[in-house]
């Protein structure tokens, strides 16, 4: 089911027994996204309800704050730039696998959802979230290994479709022969 949702191999044992065993890129798309995804947006109704009962005299702006919520904007407008040119590539008669509009959708929702429950901490005592740390953590160790197949994509000079490995043919037979 996920191998027509990603229109690549979701899991191939195979690759792990290489030297440079890499993760397939649908499981890398699937699995290594949705999980900091799915953490965040399945604990975060417990965070804002903590949030919303300890709500105290709003606090002042700092620096860090604003520098936490311009992060976060960046990173909303990577998303829906992404999303966009899906569109326009899926306008031009290319055939685009549906993980390239979901993923984009999941993220824009969830940066939004970073961007209030950062915006909600003003209310709260506690200012740091242990909640959100943990997420950025789980975001960046299983980014670790898109980050991996990225770089090794360029070491052997396969600079066509580096934004999303799956959608060329090349990248699945450069990947499935090493």
């Amino acid at each position: 089911m996920l191998e027509k949702f990603c229109n690549s191999t979701f899991w191939n044992s195979s690759l792990l027994d290489s030297p440079e065993a890499d993760l397939p890129i649908c499981f890398e798309q699937t699995v290594l996204v949705w999980i900091p995804l799915g953490f965040l947006w399945l604990l975060a109704p417990w965070q804002l309800l903590h949030v919303y009962r300890s709500r105290t005299k709003k606090s002042s702006v700092t620096k860090l704050y604003l520098a936490k919520q311009v992060l976060v904007g960046f990173l909303f407008i990577l998303a829906a730039t992404e999303l966009v040119l899906v569109f326009i590539e899926d306008s031009g008669q290319a055939t685009v696998p549906a993980i390239r509009y979901t993923n984009p959708s999941l993220y824009l929702g969830t940066w939004l959802l970073v961007l209030l429950i950062q915006y909600s901490r003003q209310w709260c005592v506690q200012k740091n979230s242990w909640f959100l740390s943990l997420f950025w953590v789980l975001s960046i160790l299983c980014g670790t290994f898109q980050f991996q197949t990225l770089i090794r994509m360029l070491l052997k000079g396969n600079t066509s479709s580096l934004a999303y490995p799956a959608c060329s043919s090349s990248a699945m037979h450069s990947r499935s022969s090493s």
